[in-house]
């Protein structure tokens, strides 16, 4: 029966036995090319079979896509091959491209031998030896273009400029390393590849510094430090050369001279004639008639000359001045004219001479000179003889000479008396 647990007998056996039969197939159709093989065993021990199924020596996958060949061990595709690790055996033939196996896994029949300049290239895609070859001919070009690259470079002079050394031109290579340098009295400084000259604020060790075409008599400046000098050309083209020396003292002496500035010219005749140049410390030494007493004035240092006389009372044309035996002679004219007044005084004794007269006094008499007579000790007992007579001021005219026997003269005493 059906009943797990009941016994069976052989015909349950033989039954169960039949109902068992195993089927094995390979293959979809019988008329498709077969891609298995089945081969059936028997054991001979208990009568069970075998089954064993194997790929036929021939693959075909998809009408054609893939065809496995293991007689002749190709593979044969319609599209691309992907390998994510290696291909091994015998030459990999893909159309007209061959993997060569015996080569070192060379590849032959590629199309791509060329390169043109400028296409855009294909990623991932081999190149050939064809267009490496072009690449390392023009590499090799360059490279030739290159060890031969370079530029010739000497040093030479123009104008006033010097050029010390051998002066031959020397081939700068690609990897000839050149060296600027500064030399005496200049500065080099370096920005990238940027190399900018420029003189030293503080030069030293110069012998001659030139400034201006003076060489071509041209206005210019040279200064000489071998000797200390400078020369100047001027516009109009006079010269004269400028250095320092020992020169006379300062304004105060002090006999030892002072360092001066000279600059020689020359005279009519070519001849070198020295002048020194003075400074505003310098100046000159005035004295007059005390010659012990000397006054120092500096250069632009005022020195007054003063008479004490009031500016408005002065006049014109009654004081010389001479010049004799290297000096100055203030002389007053013999012949004075358009004065108003002029006083003599000695002690007590003034006189005073105008325009109106002259008054002549001792400090205790007074007499008067006018253009109508003479007055003396004006007042009240005045004596006076004008154009209006003699007043004695009723005083004895005495020591009176004779008049004689002349009508018109005086008579004095005795006269009086020897006519009564």
């Amino acid at each position: 029966g059906d009943v797990d647990t009941n016994a069976a007998n052989i015909g349950d056996v033989k039954k169960a036995a039949a109902a068992s039969k195993t089927t094995v197939s390979v293959n979809k159709k019988d008329t498709e090319t077969p891609n298995l093989v089945l081969e059936e065993t028997v054991d001979p021990a208990d009568g069970h079979t075998n089954y064993d199924i194997k790929l036929a020596n021939k693959v075909n996958l998809g009408n054609d896509n893939i065809v496995l060949d293991g007689a002749d061990g190709t593979v044969k595709t319609k599209g691309n091959i992907t390998s994510e690790g290696t291909v091994e055996g015998k030459d990999l033939k893909a159309g007209d491209v061959t993997v060569n196996k015996d080569n070192k896994g060379t590849v032959n029949g590629l199309s791509n031998k060329t390169w043109t300049r400028g296409q855009a290239p294909v990623s991932g895609q081999a190149a050939t030896e064809d267009q490496i070859q072009a690449v390392d001919t023009r590499v090799m070009a360059v490279e030739d273009k290159v060890a031969d690259f370079g530029w010739m470079a000497k040093s030479s002079a123009t104008g006033t400029g010097q050029a010390t050394g051998n002066n031959a031109a020397t081939k700068v290579g690609d990897k000839t390393e050149v060296e600027f340098r500064a030399g005496d009295n200049l500065t080099i400084d370096q920005t990238g590849t940027t190399f900018t000259y420029s003189l030293n604020k503080n030069m030293t060790g110069l012998e001659s510094v030139s400034v201006g075409d003076v060489a071509n008599d041209k206005p210019g400046i040279v200064l000489n430090g071998a000797d200390g000098t400078m020369g100047v050309r001027g516009k109009d083209g006079a010269n004269a050369s400028i250095t320092a020396a020992k020169g006379a003292d300062g304004l105060i002496g002090t006999g030892t001279g002072k360092d001066r500035i000279v600059y020689e010219t020359k005279d009519a005749n070519g001849n070198p004639v020295k002048e020194i140049v003075a400074t505003m410390n310098d100046g000159l030494h005035f004295a007059g008639d005390n010659g012990n007493t000397v006054i120092d004035k500096t250069l632009n240092e005022k020195l007054e000359i003063v008479g004490g006389a009031d500016a408005a009372k002065l006049s014109d044309n009654n004081i010389g001045v001479n010049a004799k035996d290297g000096k100055l002679h203030v002389q007053l004219s013999k012949e004075l004219n358009d004065l108003t007044s002029a006083q003599f005084k000695n002690g007590n004794a003034v006189s005073t001479i105008s325009g109106a007269g002259t008054t002549v006094t001792d400090g205790t008499n007074t007499t008067q000179y006018g253009p109508k007579g003479m007055t003396i000790n004006p007042g009240a007992n005045e004596i006076s003889l004008t154009d209006k007579g003699l007043n004695n001021g009723g005083k004895v005219i005495s020591n009176v000479a004779s008049g004689g026997d002349v009508d018109t003269n005086a008579a004095n005493i005795g006269d009086v008396k020897k006519a009564a």
